[in-house]
């Protein structure tokens, strides 16, 4: 539990945690670094499983991969980057097969809409951004695919959700338009 958040100019974050065992920076990258402390304070429940630092993040030695798997500005550019990923029989060949076979598994729109909304949100402010996904849960709400996720895996847990439209290719532009479409009075707004 961090018991202080700093933030520098150069934009690192630095966390203390409780009980005063360490303190990480965590710069502008992502990347989490402990500068003071090392973590075996045993405060009260402690567990030596989790004392210490971890290490780098396990993603970080696949990031090429992911880098070059997840370039494209297309759900159908993905998919085809990690078929050929995991065609090549490289390091990373299973990871993404297993990637791609999980994303064949989702609601098609729903990958369309995810890949849509991380790239117009780039640089969004974040009351652009609360306003962006307030208007997609909007309107994911009216249609079929989120209830009909609900009933496979909650409801009659079959794990079989049957999406409309049930494939990535038949998920069009103007099908992905109508989810970002400006919700009127409704809108979020902040004061």
């Amino acid at each position: 539990m961090p018991r202080g958040i700093a933030v520098d100019d150069a934009g690192n974050i630095y966390v203390a945690e409780e009980a005063g065992s360490r303190i990480r920076r965590i710069d502008p990258s992502g990347v989490i670094t402990t500068i003071a402390g090392n973590g075996q304070t045993k405060p009260q429940g402690h567990n030596p499983r989790i004392a210490g630092d971890p290490g780098p993040a396990a993603l970080a030695a696949r990031q090429g991969a992911i880098d070059r798997c997840f370039a494209g500005e297309t759900v159908e550019a993905i998919l085809d980057s990690l078929a050929q990923e995991a065609a090549g029989g490289g390091t990373e060949a299973e990871w993404a097969r297993e990637t791609r076979e999980t994303l064949l598994t989702k609601s098609p729109t729903s990958l369309k809409i995810t890949l849509r909304q991380l790239i117009a949100g780039r640089g969004f402010a974040l009351e652009e951004a609360l306003a962006l996904e307030y208007r997609l849960t909007q309107h994911v709400m009216a249609g079929h695919d989120f209830y009909e996720g609900v009933r496979a895996v909650v409801i009659d847990k079959d794990q079989q959700p049957h999406w409309e439209p049930a494939t990535v290719a038949e998920v069009d532009d103007a099908t992905v338009d109508r989810y970002f479409a400006p919700l009127g009075e409704r809108e979020l707004r902040f004061f």
